[in-house]
């Protein structure tokens, strides 16, 4: 059985393909996008829209926390800045170039 990603990868790859025809020279407006995803998600099993609408509830929530946020004190700021000193003097950190291999290694794997 087809995983729900893969098959909602699929219809990103048509909404793509959607997106890149042009009425005009100007493209598809937001309504005619909205209806063809809107179209997309109505095609897909039961299944695969109960894991896309649990996803949304997840996404919903994160943005509902982070919306929640307080800002930080000078006084955790100052802590977290002498951290991070403490981190680099002794070593404890990832160069750029490791950073993006690390980085090229995961993407490779998706």
């Amino acid at each position: 059985m087809e995983k729900p990603a893969a098959r909602i990868h699929q219809n990103n790859d048509y909404l793509r393909d959607i997106t890149n025809q042009t009425q005009g020279g100007t493209g598809m407006n937001a309504n005619t996008l909205a209806e063809n995803l809107w179209h997309q998600i109505l095609t897909l099993p039961d299944n695969d829209r109960h894991w896309l609408r649990d996803k949304l509830n997840i996404y919903e929530k994160e943005r509902e926390d982070e919306e929640n946020l307080t800002p930080y004190t000078m006084e955790e700021l100052h802590e977290r800045i002498r951290c991070s000193e403490e981190d680099f003097e002794s070593g404890r950190f990832y160069s750029s170039e490791e950073i993006h291999r690390i980085i090229q290694k995961e993407i490779a794997s998706l």
